[in-house]
C-alpha cells in the first residue's frame, strides 16, 4: 500500500503477540523477617561483593527457605525496601528515610548486607539532621511511637529540653549534647551516651544504673541522688558536679575527673579508685565501704565520718591534710597512714562506736558487721 508497512514500535518487532515472558529464574522473592519482596537477580547483583549479591550469584548466604520457598533473612523488614532501591537506583536517586531512627536503622541494615556506601549516606543523614535541635515535642511522640520504647537518637543537640520523669530504658544517646536539659526522675538505665555532654543538667533522681558513659561531661550538673550503679564512667567529667547522696555502687570510674565535685554522703562501695585524683572534695559521711584506694590522691578532702571499713591500699593513698573526725577505718591502719591528717577524738578503727548516741549516720553502724551494714543503698542487699 501507498502508506507502506508500520514502523516497528522499539519494545518487540511483534505486532500482534503478547509481551514476552521474564526468565522465571530471574525473579527472586524474600522472605525478610516476615515480609515477602520480590525482586530480579540482577538487582541482587547490583553492588559486587555485597551479601546480597553473593545470593544472587547462588552463594548459599541465606540458606533457609520459608513455605512458600522464598529465602528467609531474620533481620528488620522496615528499611528493606530503601536497601532495594538503592541497589535498582544507585546513591543519589535513593529516597531515604526523613527520621533519625529510621535512619540508624537503615545504616545498620546496610552494614550488615555490606552496601557501605548506602550506610555512609543514612550515617551522613544523620549527621545533618542532628545539626538541629530537636524540640520537646517530638522526643515524645518518637518515645510514644516506638515499639520497644527505645529511642535512638545518637548525636542529636536535646539542649535545654524538660525530659524530666521520663522512662528512657535502654536509648541511644551516642554523643547527645543535654547540656541545661532537665532529666530529674528520669530512668536512663542501660541507656548508651558515650561521648555525651550533660554538662549544667539536672539529673535529680535520675536513673543511669548501668549505662554506658565512657568520656561522657558532666560538668557542673546536679545530681542529687542520682543512680549510676554499676555505670561504665570511665573518663567521665564529673567537674564541680553536686554528687549528694548518689549512688555509684560498683560503677567503673578509672580515668574520671572530679576536680571540685560534691560527694557528701554518696555511696561509692566496691568501686576501683586505685590512682584516682580526688583531692580536695567533700566527702563527708560518704561510704567507701570495699573499695579500693591504693595510691589514691585524696589530700585535704573532708573525710570526716565516712565509712572507709574494708577499703583497699589505704596504706598507699595519700590523706595528707585530710579531715577524719568520726570516720570509720579499717583495722589496722597504721599510724602513718594517717599522719598528716585531722582526726579528732573518736575518729580511727571502730569510730562508729566511740560515736555512739550522736544519732548520726555513723553511730549506726555495728562494730561487728560494719561490711555489711551500709550497703542497702535503695534496695541493695548483700
Amino acid at each position: 500500500t501507498d502508506g507502506g508497512a508500520p514502523e516497528p514500535s522499539g519494545l518487540s518487532e511483534r505486532d500482534d503477540a503478547s509481551p514476552p515472558r521474564p526468565d522465571a529464574g530471574e525473579i527472586v522473592t524474600l522472605n525478610v523477617g516476615g515480609t515477602a519482596f520480590t525482586t530480579t537477580r540482577s538487582t541482587l547483583a547490583a553492588v559486587p561483593g555485597s551479601l546480597l549479591s553473593r545470593l544472587a550469584d547462588g552463594a548459599p548466604v541465606f540458606p533457609l527457605r520459608d513455605s512458600h520457598g522464598a529465602f528467609f533473612i531474620d533481620r528488620d523488614p522496615s528499611q528493606f525496601h530503601v536497601v532495594l532501591d538503592f541497589l535498582r537506583a544507585g546513591r543519589q536517586a535513593c529516597l531515604l528515610p526523613d527520621s533519625r531512627p529510621a535512619l540508624v536503622r537503615l545504616a545498620a541494615e546496610a552494614r550488615y548486607y555490606e552496601l557501605p556506601s548506602l550506610a555512609e549516606e543514612a550515617d551522613a543523614e544523620v549527621l545533618r539532621l542532628a545539626a538541629k535541635p530537636i524540640s520537646r515535642g517530638l522526643v515524645l511522640q518518637l518515645l510514644h511511637s516506638s515499639s520497644d520504647g527505645r529511642l535512638q537518637l545518637p548525636a542529636t543537640k536535646l539542649c535545654g529540653l524538660v525530659l524530666s520523669f521520663l522512662r528512657l530504658v535502654d536509648s541511644t544517646f551516642t554523643g547527645c549534647d543535654f547540656a541545661g536539659a532537665d532529666l530529674s526522675g528520669s530512668d536512663l538505665g542501660r541507656c548508651q551516651a558515650t561521648f555525651a555532654s550533660f554538662a549544667g543538667a539536672n539529673l535529680t533522681s535520675a536513673t543511669l544504673a548501668e549505662a554506658r558513659l565512657e568520656r561522657s561531661v558532666f560538668r557542673s550538673a546536679t545530681m542529687v541522688r542520682a543512680n549510676l550503679a554499676g555505670a561504665d564512667l570511665r573518663s567521665a567529667d564529673f567537674t564541680r558536679c553536686d554528687l549528694r547522696r548518689a549512688n555509684l555502687t560498683a560503677a567503673s570510674v578509672k580515668g574520671a575527673l572530679w576536680g571540685g565535685a560534691t560527694l557528701e554522703k554518696a555511696v561509692v562501695i566496691g568501686v576501683d579508685l586505685r590512682g584516682a585524683d580526688m583531692q580536695g572534695l567533700v566527702l563527708r559521711e560518704a561510704n567507701f565501704e570495699g573499695s579500693d584506694l591504693s595510691g589514691a590522691v585524696l589530700r585535704g578532702s573532708d573525710l570526716s565520718r565516712a565509712n572507709l571499713w574494708g577499703c583497699q591500699g589505704l596504706e598507699s593513698a595519700d590523706l595528707e591534710g585530710c579531715l577524719l573526725a568520726g570516720a570509720i577505718l579499717p583495722p589496722g591502719v597504721r599510724e602513718e597512714t594517717r599522719r598528716g591528717s585531722t582526726l579528732a577524738a573518736g575518729a580511727g578503727p571502730g569510730a562508729a562506736d566511740a560515736e555512739g548516741a550522736s544519732g548520726s549516720w555513723t553511730a549506726q553502724v555495728p562494730a561487728r558487721s560494719r561490711a555489711t551494714s551500709t550497703s542497702a543503698f535503695r534496695g541493695r542487699e548483700d
